[in-house]
């Protein structure tokens, strides 16, 4: 009976041993997998980045555009404003000629002292 029991214990043992070499490829094989899932996902968190910067780059530019042409606008208006009305003088009624009269500097008549 020594040797059926052996001849037992060696071929669990054998089975033990191809269920060890197994799950050792089974976690070989899924550390394998990690590590390729991880520097996948390292390399899209890196583009997520850069995306990030270009997109923040992109809105800053646009912001500074429309910050300096809002101040170009405002400079325009008042252009336009001080322009309409140095043309709106020359509409302008005088009605004070009606109630003085004209004034020549070289014909005037000084009063004697």
């Amino acid at each position: 009976m020594r040797d059926y029991e052996m001849n037992s214990k060696l071929r669990e043992d054998k089975q033990v041993n191809v269920h060890l070499e197994a799950l050792g490829a089974k976690l070989l094989s899924r550390v394998q997998s990690d590590y390729t899932e991880s520097a996948n996902l390292e390399k899209a968190m890196e583009q997520v980045e850069d995306n990030l910067i270009c997109s923040t780059k992109g809105a800053i530019n646009p912001e500074s555009t429309t910050a300096s042409l809002k101040k170009e606008i405002n400079s325009l208006f008042v252009c336009i404003s001080i322009t309409i009305t140095l043309e709106n003088v020359d509409k302008i009624d005088d009605h004070t000629k009606d109630f003085v009269a004209d004034f020549d500097e070289d014909n005037a008549a000084v009063p004697a002292l």
